[in-house]
């Protein structure tokens, strides 16, 4: 019945990306993977023997695979730059957090192609659990506030160093 309805109500003309990936349920999937493993894994063993275990990777597996470390690469220096620990009741929004990235990520990261922010909460999200869209007794280091740790060290350098010249 169910199923029934789920045709009636997807529209046979839509061939949107989420159209394409509605299929009907295959009864027979599992005893069909479990009959193809074998079969598979001659195929695989064929082409380790052809191969002798030096299978190149494909150019643009690499391309791709460089471009997500990378995405990666950047999201984490982001996250231990700029957020840190803070009181239960601290905390910032998906507001907050793509602008400051946009500012980290132009300052910090020569590649133009910045991941979109959707992805920075997702990675974000697995480090703090969420609450709604906002997370919780952290808080997000503003660029201001980097400036200002760095004029505070080089005061007390210049102090330090104006005290040992009265010696």
């Amino acid at each position: 019945m169910e199923e029934k309805m789920r045709e009636l109500m997807i529209d046979p003309d839509d061939t949107s990306e989420d159209r394409l990936r509605v299929f009907k349920k295959d009864p027979t999937v599992e005893t069909n993977l479990k009959n193809a493993a074998p079969i598979f894994m001659s195929m695989l063993i064929e082409l380790f023997k052809k191969y002798h275990g030096d299978i190149e990777d494909n150019k643009y597996v690499k391309e791709a695979s460089m471009e997500y470390q990378n995405k990666q690469d950047a999201m984490k220096m982001f996250y231990y730059e700029c957020i840190e620990p803070a009181d239960p009741k601290s905390s910032f929004g998906q507001t907050d957090l793509r602008e400051r990235w946009t500012e980290w990520y132009n300052d910090n990261v020569s590649d133009k192609n910045k991941p979109r922010p959707s992805l920075l909460y997702e990675f974000i999200s697995k480090r703090i659990k969420p609450k709604g869209r906002r997370w919780y007794g952290y808080r997000i280091i503003h660029r201001d506030e980097e400036v200002q740790e760095v004029d505070t060290d080089v005061e007390s350098v210049s102090s330090d160093s104006d005290d040992s010249d009265s010696d």
